[in-house]
């Protein structure tokens, strides 16, 4: 993994600050790593276990319909296992404006 620090926040969101497109690791301000390190070496896995490409492809595929159940299955699983949150706080946390199209009501039958 490749670590790179940039200096604007991403464009489709004001909160977000890591992004993980393996074999890069971009993130925002202070250093990467902890919990949020963890929950972004997770997306590097599930990139190298998807191969990159079709995993890309899946996780914006819905993207403007709303209704991805690969991309919360996804950050479900860096959340709880990389960062270590529980169910509900990770369910309240894939509501918010930042991720405000993955209803979790829709997707609970992912979480495993």
């Amino acid at each position: 993994m490749t670590l790179i620090q940039v200096k604007k926040p991403w464009p489709w969101s004001y909160q977000q600050t890591d992004v993980t497109v393996w074999p890069f690791l971009f993130y925002l301000d202070e250093p990467l790593e902890g919990s949020r390190l963890d929950h972004e070496l997770i997306h590097a896995k599930q990139q190298v276990c998807w191969l990159w490409l079709p995993w890309f492809v899946l996780y914006i595929l819905f993207l403007p319909v709303g209704f991805n159940p690969f991309r919360y299955r996804w950050e479900f699983k860096a959340y709880r296992n990389g960062s270590g949150y529980g169910h509900s706080y990770i369910r309240w946390v894939l509501s918010t404006s930042t991720y405000g199209w993955l209803i979790p009501s829709l997707h609970r039958w992912l979480e495993w």
